[in-house]
Protein backbone atom coordinates (compact mmCIF):
# COMPACT_ATOMS: atom_id res chain seq x y z
CA UNK A 1 0.00 0.00 0.00
CA UNK A 2 1.36 3.38 -0.92
CA UNK A 3 0.58 6.74 0.67
CA UNK A 4 0.94 10.01 -1.20
CA UNK A 5 2.58 13.03 0.34
CA UNK A 6 0.19 15.36 2.18
CA UNK A 7 1.08 18.89 1.11
CA UNK A 8 0.93 21.84 3.54
CA UNK A 9 -1.81 24.42 2.95
CA UNK A 10 -4.27 26.88 4.47
CA UNK A 11 -7.70 25.81 5.68
CA UNK A 12 -10.19 28.46 6.80
CA UNK A 13 -13.70 27.70 8.12
CA UNK A 14 -16.46 30.31 8.16
CA UNK A 15 -19.91 29.94 9.69
CA UNK A 16 -22.19 32.20 7.77
CA UNK A 17 -25.98 32.17 7.93
CA UNK A 18 -26.13 28.51 8.82
CA UNK A 19 -23.72 27.51 6.04
CA UNK A 20 -20.34 25.87 6.62
CA UNK A 21 -17.81 27.31 4.16
CA UNK A 22 -14.40 25.52 3.60
CA UNK A 23 -11.58 27.20 1.70
CA UNK A 24 -7.79 26.67 1.30
CA UNK A 25 -5.20 24.11 -0.02
CA UNK A 26 -5.51 21.23 2.46
CA UNK A 27 -5.66 17.79 0.76
CA UNK A 28 -3.43 18.58 -2.24
CA UNK A 29 -1.44 15.45 -3.32
CA UNK A 30 2.03 14.94 -4.85
CA UNK A 31 3.22 11.72 -6.64
CA UNK A 32 5.94 9.55 -5.08
CA UNK A 33 9.49 10.77 -5.73
CA UNK A 34 10.80 7.29 -6.66
CA UNK A 35 9.95 4.09 -8.54
CA UNK A 36 10.47 0.46 -7.46
CA UNK A 37 11.42 -2.52 -9.65
CA UNK A 38 10.25 -5.21 -9.65
CA UNK A 39 6.83 -4.21 -8.47
CA UNK A 40 6.04 -7.80 -7.46
CA UNK A 41 7.32 -8.97 -4.09
CA UNK A 42 6.36 -12.64 -4.52
CA UNK A 43 9.04 -15.15 -3.47
CA UNK A 44 9.26 -18.70 -4.86
CA UNK A 45 8.27 -21.63 -2.64
CA UNK A 46 11.00 -22.01 -0.03
CA UNK A 47 11.93 -24.98 2.11
CA UNK A 48 11.42 -24.54 5.87
CA UNK A 49 14.83 -23.65 7.27
CA UNK A 50 16.00 -22.21 3.98
CA UNK A 51 16.11 -18.62 2.76
CA UNK A 52 15.29 -17.13 -0.63
CA UNK A 53 16.49 -13.62 -1.52
CA UNK A 54 14.99 -11.02 -3.82
CA UNK A 55 16.45 -7.62 -4.78
CA UNK A 56 14.43 -4.46 -5.40
CA UNK A 57 15.86 -1.43 -7.19
CA UNK A 58 14.62 2.02 -6.17
CA UNK A 59 15.16 4.89 -8.63
CA UNK A 60 14.80 8.51 -7.49
CA UNK A 61 12.54 10.36 -9.94
CA UNK A 62 12.18 13.71 -8.22
CA UNK A 63 14.27 16.69 -9.32
CA UNK A 64 14.70 17.52 -5.62
CA UNK A 65 17.08 15.59 -3.40
CA UNK A 66 15.57 13.39 -0.74
CA UNK A 67 16.05 10.46 1.56
CA UNK A 68 14.96 6.82 1.98
CA UNK A 69 15.20 5.38 5.48
CA UNK A 70 13.69 3.32 8.34
CA UNK A 71 13.19 0.06 6.40
CA UNK A 72 11.43 -2.65 8.42
CA UNK A 73 9.60 -5.96 7.89
CA UNK A 74 8.30 -8.68 10.20
CA UNK A 75 9.25 -12.37 10.17
CA UNK A 76 9.30 -14.69 8.31
CA UNK A 77 10.67 -11.99 5.99
CA UNK A 78 13.88 -10.09 6.60
CA UNK A 79 16.00 -7.28 5.20
CA UNK A 80 19.26 -8.79 3.98
CA UNK A 81 21.06 -5.76 2.50
CA UNK A 82 20.12 -2.11 1.98
CA UNK A 83 22.25 0.68 0.54
CA UNK A 84 19.53 3.33 0.29
CA UNK A 85 19.89 6.72 1.97
CA UNK A 86 20.31 10.21 0.57
CA UNK A 87 19.03 10.24 -3.02
CA UNK A 88 19.45 12.55 -6.01
CA UNK A 89 17.64 12.72 -9.35
CA UNK A 90 18.00 9.46 -11.34
CA UNK A 91 20.14 7.88 -8.60
CA UNK A 92 19.40 4.24 -7.75
CA UNK A 93 19.80 2.10 -4.65
CA UNK A 94 19.06 -1.54 -3.90
CA UNK A 95 17.22 -3.37 -1.17
CA UNK A 96 17.51 -7.15 -0.79
CA UNK A 97 14.77 -8.86 1.18
CA UNK A 98 14.68 -12.48 2.27
CA UNK A 99 11.98 -15.07 2.92
CA UNK A 100 12.93 -17.56 5.65
CA UNK A 101 9.86 -19.66 6.53
CA UNK A 102 9.71 -21.48 9.86
CA UNK A 103 6.45 -23.27 9.12
CA UNK A 104 4.54 -24.54 6.11
CA UNK A 105 1.94 -22.38 4.43
CA UNK A 106 1.57 -18.95 2.87
CA UNK A 107 2.91 -15.79 4.48
CA UNK A 108 2.37 -12.11 3.63
CA UNK A 109 3.93 -8.99 5.14
CA UNK A 110 4.55 -5.36 4.19
CA UNK A 111 8.09 -4.06 4.05
CA UNK A 112 7.75 -0.42 5.12
CA UNK A 113 10.06 2.56 4.83
CA UNK A 114 10.06 6.35 5.16
CA UNK A 115 10.99 8.89 2.53
CA UNK A 116 11.39 12.62 2.37
CA UNK A 117 11.76 15.11 -0.45
CA UNK A 118 12.39 18.74 0.35
CA UNK A 119 10.32 19.59 3.45
CA UNK A 120 7.70 16.89 2.81
CA UNK A 121 7.67 13.43 4.38
CA UNK A 122 5.81 10.17 3.80
CA UNK A 123 5.83 6.41 4.09
CA UNK A 124 5.49 3.60 1.59
CA UNK A 125 5.52 -0.20 1.59
CA UNK A 126 6.29 -3.20 -0.61
CA UNK A 127 3.91 -6.15 -0.31
CA UNK A 128 5.86 -9.42 0.20
CA UNK A 129 4.47 -12.95 -0.09
CA UNK A 130 5.84 -16.47 -0.02
CA UNK A 131 4.93 -20.09 0.61
CA UNK A 132 6.85 -22.25 3.10
CA UNK A 133 7.10 -25.93 2.07
CA UNK A 134 8.47 -29.10 3.65
CA UNK A 135 9.86 -30.50 0.37
CA UNK A 136 13.40 -29.77 -0.80
CA UNK A 137 13.97 -26.47 -2.59
CA UNK A 138 17.36 -25.46 -3.94
CA UNK A 139 19.30 -22.27 -3.13
CA UNK A 140 20.22 -21.82 -6.78
CA UNK A 141 18.99 -22.08 -10.34
CA UNK A 142 20.92 -24.11 -12.91
CA UNK A 143 21.03 -23.90 -16.70
CA UNK A 144 20.82 -26.15 -18.60
CA UNK A 145 18.76 -28.34 -16.30
CA UNK A 146 20.09 -31.58 -17.79
CA UNK A 147 23.26 -32.69 -19.54
CA UNK A 148 22.34 -34.13 -22.94
CA UNK A 149 25.55 -34.37 -24.97
CA UNK A 150 25.64 -34.48 -28.74
CA UNK A 151 26.67 -37.65 -30.58
CA UNK A 152 30.42 -37.94 -29.95
CA UNK A 153 32.81 -40.30 -31.68
CA UNK A 154 34.88 -42.70 -29.63
CA UNK A 155 38.03 -40.97 -28.37
CA UNK A 156 36.72 -37.44 -28.95
CA UNK A 157 35.35 -35.11 -26.27
CA UNK A 158 32.30 -32.85 -26.13
CA UNK A 159 31.50 -30.48 -23.26
CA UNK A 160 28.57 -28.85 -21.48
CA UNK A 161 28.87 -25.91 -19.07
CA UNK A 162 26.31 -25.68 -16.26
CA UNK A 163 25.71 -22.21 -14.81
CA UNK A 164 24.47 -21.92 -11.22
CA UNK A 165 22.71 -18.68 -10.23
CA UNK A 166 22.71 -18.23 -6.45
CA UNK A 167 19.35 -17.21 -4.90
CA UNK A 168 19.98 -17.64 -1.17
CA UNK A 169 22.36 -16.88 1.70
CA UNK A 170 26.12 -17.25 1.12
CA UNK A 171 27.16 -20.84 0.55
CA UNK A 172 28.67 -22.97 -2.16
CA UNK A 173 28.92 -26.28 -3.98
CA UNK A 174 31.29 -29.09 -3.00
CA UNK A 175 32.02 -32.80 -3.52
CA UNK A 176 31.29 -32.63 -7.24
CA UNK A 177 31.71 -35.98 -9.01
CA UNK A 178 30.77 -37.74 -12.24
CA UNK A 179 31.30 -41.33 -13.43
CA UNK A 180 33.34 -42.28 -16.50
CA UNK A 181 33.15 -41.63 -19.43
CA UNK A 182 32.20 -38.19 -18.06
CA UNK A 183 34.72 -35.92 -16.36
CA UNK A 184 34.70 -32.53 -14.62
CA UNK A 185 36.85 -30.23 -16.76
CA UNK A 186 36.41 -26.93 -14.90
CA UNK A 187 34.80 -25.84 -11.63
CA UNK A 188 34.72 -22.34 -10.10
CA UNK A 189 31.83 -23.03 -7.72
CA UNK A 190 33.49 -22.69 -4.33
CA UNK A 191 32.03 -20.07 -1.99
CA UNK A 192 29.33 -17.98 -3.65
CA UNK A 193 26.90 -15.26 -2.59
CA UNK A 194 23.67 -13.85 -3.96
CA UNK A 195 23.27 -12.68 -6.72
CA UNK A 196 26.50 -14.08 -8.22
CA UNK A 197 26.76 -17.13 -10.44
CA UNK A 198 29.35 -19.84 -10.98
CA UNK A 199 29.89 -22.60 -13.52
CA UNK A 200 30.92 -26.24 -13.84
CA UNK A 201 32.04 -27.74 -17.16
CA UNK A 202 31.58 -31.48 -17.73
CA UNK A 203 33.19 -33.38 -20.60
CA UNK A 204 32.02 -36.55 -22.35
CA UNK A 205 34.73 -38.82 -23.84
CA UNK A 206 33.20 -42.15 -24.93
CA UNK A 207 35.46 -45.18 -24.99
CA UNK A 208 32.97 -47.47 -26.69
CA UNK A 209 29.90 -47.27 -28.86
CA UNK A 210 26.44 -46.94 -27.39
CA UNK A 211 24.59 -44.73 -24.91
CA UNK A 212 26.30 -43.58 -21.71
CA UNK A 213 24.42 -42.20 -18.69
CA UNK A 214 25.42 -40.87 -15.31
CA UNK A 215 24.88 -38.07 -12.79
CA UNK A 216 26.76 -34.94 -11.82
CA UNK A 217 26.33 -35.14 -8.03
CA UNK A 218 27.26 -32.46 -5.51
CA UNK A 219 26.58 -31.07 -2.04
CA UNK A 220 25.46 -27.52 -1.32
CA UNK A 221 25.20 -25.17 1.65
CA UNK A 222 23.32 -21.88 1.92
CA UNK A 223 23.45 -20.39 5.40
CA UNK A 224 22.21 -23.17 7.67
CA UNK A 225 20.58 -25.01 4.77
CA UNK A 226 22.41 -28.12 3.53
CA UNK A 227 21.62 -30.77 0.96
CA UNK A 228 22.66 -32.74 -2.09
CA UNK A 229 21.48 -32.63 -5.67
CA UNK A 230 22.26 -34.20 -9.03
CA UNK A 231 22.06 -33.38 -12.72
CA UNK A 232 21.34 -36.19 -15.15
CA UNK A 233 23.96 -36.78 -17.87
CA UNK A 234 23.61 -38.77 -21.09
CA UNK A 235 25.60 -39.05 -24.28
CA UNK A 236 25.57 -41.29 -27.37
CA UNK A 237 28.37 -42.56 -29.57
CA UNK A 238 26.53 -44.01 -32.55
CA UNK A 239 28.23 -42.77 -35.71
CA UNK A 240 28.92 -45.17 -38.52
CA UNK A 241 32.16 -46.61 -39.74
CA UNK A 242 33.13 -48.07 -43.10
CA UNK A 243 34.17 -51.68 -42.67
CA UNK A 244 34.32 -52.96 -46.24
CA UNK A 245 34.74 -51.26 -49.59
CA UNK A 246 34.17 -52.81 -52.97
CA UNK A 247 34.52 -51.64 -56.56
CA UNK A 248 33.43 -54.11 -59.17
CA UNK A 249 33.45 -54.12 -62.94
CA UNK A 250 29.93 -55.41 -63.52
CA UNK A 251 29.92 -55.30 -67.30
CA UNK A 252 31.23 -53.91 -70.52
CA UNK A 253 29.87 -53.51 -73.98
CA UNK A 254 30.78 -52.10 -77.38
CA UNK A 255 27.95 -50.06 -78.87
CA UNK A 256 27.81 -50.28 -82.68
CA UNK A 257 31.57 -50.35 -82.81
CA UNK A 258 32.02 -46.75 -81.72
CA UNK A 259 31.71 -46.75 -77.92
CA UNK A 260 33.08 -48.86 -75.10
CA UNK A 261 31.12 -48.89 -71.81
CA UNK A 262 32.72 -49.99 -68.57
CA UNK A 263 30.08 -50.30 -65.86
CA UNK A 264 31.33 -49.88 -62.25
CA UNK A 265 29.54 -50.51 -58.99
CA UNK A 266 30.76 -49.35 -55.61
CA UNK A 267 29.59 -50.78 -52.33
CA UNK A 268 30.43 -49.83 -48.75
CA UNK A 269 29.47 -51.97 -45.80
CA UNK A 270 28.99 -49.94 -42.61
CA UNK A 271 28.89 -50.55 -38.89
CA UNK A 272 28.67 -48.36 -35.82
CA UNK A 273 31.86 -46.37 -35.51
CA UNK A 274 33.19 -42.87 -35.92
CA UNK A 275 34.11 -42.24 -39.55
CA UNK A 276 32.15 -39.92 -41.76
CA UNK A 277 32.76 -41.20 -45.28
CA UNK A 278 34.69 -43.40 -47.65
CA UNK A 279 35.62 -42.60 -51.20
CA UNK A 280 36.44 -44.54 -54.32
CA UNK A 281 38.50 -42.80 -57.02
CA UNK A 282 39.47 -43.61 -60.55
CA UNK A 283 42.99 -42.29 -61.08
CA UNK A 284 44.77 -42.23 -64.39
CA UNK A 285 48.50 -42.67 -64.46
CA UNK A 286 48.99 -39.78 -66.80
CA UNK A 287 47.01 -37.15 -68.66
CA UNK A 288 45.30 -39.50 -71.06
CA UNK A 289 42.68 -37.27 -72.66
CA UNK A 290 45.03 -35.59 -75.12
CA UNK A 291 46.93 -38.79 -75.89
CA UNK A 292 43.77 -40.84 -76.35
CA UNK A 293 42.30 -38.26 -78.68
CA UNK A 294 45.32 -38.70 -80.91
CA UNK A 295 44.56 -42.44 -80.99
CA UNK A 296 40.92 -42.03 -81.91
CA UNK A 297 39.42 -42.30 -78.39
CA UNK A 298 37.46 -39.77 -76.33
CA UNK A 299 37.07 -40.29 -72.59
CA UNK A 300 33.59 -39.48 -71.27
CA UNK A 301 33.47 -38.90 -67.52
CA UNK A 302 30.83 -40.66 -65.42
CA UNK A 303 27.69 -38.58 -65.10
CA UNK A 304 27.44 -36.72 -61.78
CA UNK A 305 31.04 -37.43 -60.73
CA UNK A 306 33.67 -34.96 -59.62
CA UNK A 307 37.15 -34.84 -61.08
CA UNK A 308 40.16 -35.76 -58.97
CA UNK A 309 43.58 -35.18 -60.56
CA UNK A 310 42.12 -35.08 -64.05
CA UNK A 311 40.17 -38.26 -63.46
CA UNK A 312 36.57 -39.11 -62.69
CA UNK A 313 35.86 -39.67 -59.00
CA UNK A 314 32.96 -41.27 -57.21
CA UNK A 315 32.56 -40.58 -53.47
CA UNK A 316 30.18 -42.26 -51.05
CA UNK A 317 29.11 -41.00 -47.65
CA UNK A 318 29.14 -43.96 -45.36
CA UNK A 319 26.27 -44.98 -43.18
CA UNK A 320 24.05 -42.19 -42.02
CA UNK A 321 22.81 -43.22 -38.59
CA UNK A 322 19.30 -44.61 -38.54
CA UNK A 323 17.27 -46.07 -35.73
CA UNK A 324 17.94 -49.48 -37.24
CA UNK A 325 21.70 -48.84 -37.17
CA UNK A 326 24.06 -48.20 -40.03
CA UNK A 327 23.13 -48.97 -43.60
CA UNK A 328 24.97 -50.19 -46.67
CA UNK A 329 25.45 -47.72 -49.49
CA UNK A 330 25.60 -48.49 -53.20
CA UNK A 331 26.51 -46.31 -56.11
CA UNK A 332 27.06 -47.13 -59.76
CA UNK A 333 28.87 -45.29 -62.47
CA UNK A 334 29.78 -45.81 -66.11
CA UNK A 335 33.08 -44.88 -67.75
CA UNK A 336 32.71 -44.52 -71.50
CA UNK A 337 35.26 -44.42 -74.26
CA UNK A 338 33.98 -43.12 -77.58
CA UNK A 339 35.77 -44.40 -80.67
CA UNK A 340 36.26 -41.45 -82.99
CA UNK A 341 38.68 -42.45 -85.68
CA UNK A 342 39.53 -45.54 -87.72
CA UNK A 343 40.55 -48.72 -85.90
CA UNK A 344 44.13 -48.50 -87.16
CA UNK A 345 44.72 -45.58 -84.79
CA UNK A 346 44.18 -47.94 -81.85
CA UNK A 347 46.52 -50.73 -82.92
CA UNK A 348 48.28 -52.18 -79.84
CA UNK A 349 46.92 -49.38 -77.67
CA UNK A 350 46.95 -50.05 -73.93
CA UNK A 351 44.96 -47.91 -71.46
CA UNK A 352 45.65 -48.38 -67.76
CA UNK A 353 44.16 -46.73 -64.69
CA UNK A 354 43.70 -47.65 -61.05
CA UNK A 355 41.03 -47.58 -58.39
CA UNK A 356 41.80 -45.98 -55.05
CA UNK A 357 39.51 -47.00 -52.19
CA UNK A 358 40.02 -44.95 -49.04
CA UNK A 359 38.10 -45.04 -45.77
CA UNK A 360 38.64 -41.76 -43.89
CA UNK A 361 38.44 -43.35 -40.44
CA UNK A 362 41.47 -45.47 -41.42
CA UNK A 363 43.66 -43.26 -43.64
CA UNK A 364 46.06 -46.11 -44.34
CA UNK A 365 43.28 -48.49 -45.31
CA UNK A 366 43.70 -48.03 -49.02
CA UNK A 367 43.30 -50.51 -51.82
CA UNK A 368 44.77 -49.87 -55.27
CA UNK A 369 44.61 -51.89 -58.39
CA UNK A 370 45.24 -51.09 -62.04
CA UNK A 371 42.72 -52.00 -64.72
CA UNK A 372 43.78 -52.28 -68.35
CA UNK A 373 42.12 -52.12 -71.76
CA UNK A 374 44.19 -53.49 -74.64
CA UNK A 375 43.61 -53.34 -78.36
CA UNK A 376 45.02 -55.90 -80.77
CA UNK A 377 46.97 -55.37 -83.96
CA UNK A 378 43.76 -54.67 -85.87
CA UNK A 379 42.67 -51.96 -83.43
CA UNK A 380 39.93 -54.09 -81.90
CA UNK A 381 39.34 -54.64 -78.19
CA UNK A 382 41.43 -57.59 -76.95
CA UNK A 383 39.28 -59.08 -74.21
CA UNK A 384 41.77 -61.86 -73.46
CA UNK A 385 44.62 -59.50 -72.60
CA UNK A 386 42.49 -56.77 -70.99
CA UNK A 387 42.25 -56.91 -67.23
CA UNK A 388 38.76 -55.90 -66.14
CA UNK A 389 38.26 -57.92 -62.97
CA UNK A 390 36.73 -56.91 -59.63
CA UNK A 391 38.44 -55.08 -56.82
CA UNK A 392 37.59 -55.88 -53.22
CA UNK A 393 39.17 -54.54 -50.05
Amino acid sequence: MRRLIGGGGLAVVFLLAGWLLFTGGAGAQTPLPFSISPGNGAFPATQIGGTTLKTFTLTWTSSQSGDLSTFAVAAPFLIYTNDCGTMKFQQTCTLTAGFAPTQAGPATRNLTFDYSVGTEHGTDSIALSGDGVTSQTLPFTVSPGSGEFSDTRVGATSSITFTFGWTSLPGGLSHLSVPAPFAIQKNNCGTISFPSSCSVTVGFTPTELGQATGDLTFSYTAGSQQGTDRIRLSGPSTRCECTRLRARMIGWSVNHGNKIFLALRWKLACARGHSLSCTGRIQWRRDVRRKLAARGLRLVYPRGSARVRRSPSIGITCGATHRQGCSQDLISGVARFQLLGPARLRRHLTISWRFDLVCFSHPKKEKKRALTIRFDGNGKLDLRRSRLGPIVS
